[in-house]
C-alpha cells in the first residue's frame, strides 16, 4: 500500500469524527439519551478503528493534531451535557469586580448590584445554595475569562475551553516524553488523545480535570527528572485544581530511596519531608488570594454537603445504601457517606504499606489503583471524573478505564427523565463488566509477573507490557 493510500482511512475516520463530535456538541441535549448513546458509541468505534489505523502506520504525530483539531472544534458553544460552566461564570464575574467568590451563597447575592451577576444567570446554577469548592487555579481562570469577556457568555465559555485545551495539548507533550522515558510505545498516548469522552467531557463540557492532569504528569516527569522542588509545586497546582491528588501524596513516598542503604535513606525521608513542606507552603500561597477566616469551613461545609446529599451512578455506595433501604428502611447517605472517605484513605494506606520496591515508572499504578478506590466508594461519579484514570492507565499494562469510558455514557440515561431517575440495570451493567474485565487483567498481570520474575529481572517484568497496544 502506497503512502497516499495509508492516509485514506485516516482522512475518513477523522471527518467522521468531526461530523460525530460536532453533533454531540452543537446539536445534542444530555435528556436526547438516544441521539447521545448512538453518537458515543459511534465515537467509540471511530476511536477503535483510528487507533488501529495510526498504530498500524505509525501514524502518532498526525493523530495528535488530529485529535487537537477535534477539540478547537468544539471551543464554539455552550456545553450542552453539563451546567456546571455557569458556577464557573458567576464565580469568575465575582472575582473579576473583587468580591471573593468564597464569600458568599450565589442567594445571598440575588439582591445586591453586582454588575453581570443576576437573575438570569443564578436561574442557571445547578449549585444555588452551595458555598463555591472549586480551588484557587480554577478561580484564575474563572476570573481571566470575566475580565477578558465580563457580560458575554460564549466568550466567557470560549476561553475557559481554550484554556482546557491548551492544558491537553501540554498533557501530549509530557505523556510522550515520559513514555519515551520509560520505554514505552509512543502509540500509547493516542488511548488518551483520541478517547470520545477525553474529548467531549474536558473541551466539550469544560471540566478542570485536564488542568489536574496536566500538572500531575508534570509532577512526575520533574520527578523523573530529580528536580523535586519543581515537582512539589506542579503537585500543589494540581491540588489547587482539584483536591483529589492529596491521594497520590503517599506513593510518592517510596520513590526517594534509591537503595537500601541507611545513609540514602535518611536522605530519602529528608528529601521527602521537604518535599511535603513544599506542597503545603505553595498551596498556601495558591489559597492566599482568596484567604478569610471561614474561607475552609465555607468550602468544607460543600464538601460534606457533596458526600451527604448527592448521588449519582455509584458502585459501592449504591450497594450500602441498598442494604440500609432494607435494614433500615431509609437511605443511609447522611450518615455513611462522610465515612466513605475515611474507609478510602484506609484502603490507599494499605496499598501504600503493600507496595514492594516501587520504581519511578511504576508510580502511575498506584495512582490509577488510588483514584479508582475512591470513585468505587464515591456517592457521585459523573462522566467526567474518570478521564484521569485513561491517562495513568496508558502507563500500566491495564485498560479497564476504557472499558469505563465507553459505559460510563450510559448514566446520562437519568437526564432523559423529570425529574432526574437513574436506572439501576444499567447501572449494574456499567459497574458488572467494568470490574469483571479489571478483575481478569489483575489475574493476568499477576500471572505474567509471577512468570517473568523466575526469567528476567524485576525491571523487565515491569515492562513486559511494552509492545502493547
Amino acid at each position: 500500500m502506497n503512502m497516499a493510500n495509508k492516509w485514506i482511512p485516516l482522512f475518513v475516520l477523522f471527518a467522521l469524527s468531526l461530523f460525530v463530535y460536532r453533533a454531540l456538541g452543537y446539536f445534542t441535549n444530555r435528556a436526547d439519551f438516544l441521539q447521545l448513546i448512538l453518537l458515543f458509541s459511534s465515537a467509540f468505534v471511530l476511536y477503535a478503528l483510528w487507533y488501529q489505523q495510526a498504530s498500524k502506520h505509525n501514524f502518532t504525530n498526525e493523530s495528535v493534531v488530529a485529535a487537537m483539531l477535534l477539540r478547537v472544534a468544539l471551543l464554539f458553544y455552550l456545553p450542552n451535557l453539563s451546567d456546571d460552566f455557569y458556577r464557573f461564570v458567576w464565580d469568575g464575574r465575582l472575582s473579576a469586580q473583587g468580591i471573593n467568590p468564597f464569600s458568599y451563597l450565589p442567594s445571598e447575592l440575588m439582591h445586591s448590584s453586582v454588575a453581570n451577576v443576576d437573575a438570569a444567570l443564578f436561574e442557571k446554577l445547578n449549585s444555588k445554595e452551595f458555598y463555591s469548592v472549586y480551588p484557587p487555579l480554577n478561580q484564575f481562570v474563572f476570573c481571566l475569562s470575566a475580565l477578558i469577556s465580563p457580560s458575554d457568555l460564549l466568550g466567557s465559555v470560549i476561553i475557559l475551553k481554550l484554556f482546557i485545551v491548551c492544558c491537553e495539548l501540554g498533557t501530549f507533550f509530557l505523556a510522550r516524553k515520559l513514555l519515551r522515558q520509560f520505554h514505552l510505545n509512543e502509540n500509547l498516548i493516542l488511548l488518551y488523545a483520541l478517547n470520545p469522552l477525553v474529548i467531549v467531557e474536558l473541551t466539550g463540557n469544560i471540566h478542570f480535570e485536564a488542568a489536574m492532569i496536566i500538572f500531575i504528569v508534570l509532577s512526575v516527569y520533574l520527578m523523573v527528572r530529580g528536580k523535586f522542588l519543581f515537582s512539589s509545586v506542579a503537585l500543589s497546582i494540581a491540588i489547587c485544581t482539584k483536591f483529589w491528588p492529596v491521594l497520590f501524596i503517599p506513593f510518592f513516598y517510596k520513590r526517594f530511596f534509591r537503595s537500601d542503604d541507611k545513609k540514602d535513606r535518611l536522605k530519602g525521608v529528608i528529601r521527602y519531608t521537604l518535599w511535603i513542606i513544599s506542597i503545603f507552603i505553595f498551596t498556601t500561597l495558591l489559597f492566599l488570594p482568596f484567604w478569610m477566616p471561614d474561607m475552609l469551613a465555607k468550602i468544607g461545609s460543600s464538601v460534606n454537603l457533596y458526600f451527604q446529599y448527592f448521588e449519582f451512578n455509584g458502585s459501592i455506595f449504591y450497594l450500602i445504601r441498598w442494604i440500609g433501604l432494607h435494614v433500615k428502611g431509609y437511605d443511609v447517605i447522611r450518615t455513611v457517606g462522610p465515612w466513605l472517605p475515611v474507609m478510602v484513605t484506609l484502603v490507599v494506606l494499605f496499598y501504600f504499606l503493600y507496595e514492594q520496591k516501587p520504581q519511578l515508572h511504576s508510580l502511575f499504578l498506584p495512582l490509577l489503583f488510588s483514584l479508582t478506590v475512591f470513585l468505587l466508594f464515591a456517592t457521585t461519579v459523573h462522566p467526567w471524573y474518570i478521564t484521569p484514570l485513561i491517562l495513568f492507565c496508558i502507563f500500566t499494562p491495564l485498560r479497564f478505564p476504557l472499558v469505563w469510558s465507553a459505559l460510563i455514557p450510559l448514566s446520562y440515561i437519568a437526564y432523559s427523565f423529570t425529574p432526574v431517575n437513574e436506572n439501576e440495570w444499567l447501572i449494574i451493567l456499567e459497574y458488572f463488566v467494568v470490574e469483571i474485565f479489571a478483575i481478569v487483567e489483575l489475574k493476568m498481570l499477576k500471572s505474567k509477573l509471577t512468570l517473568g520474575s523466575s526469567k528476567s529481572s524485576t525491571t523487565d517484568t515491569i515492562f513486559f507490557w511494552r509492545g502493547m497496544g
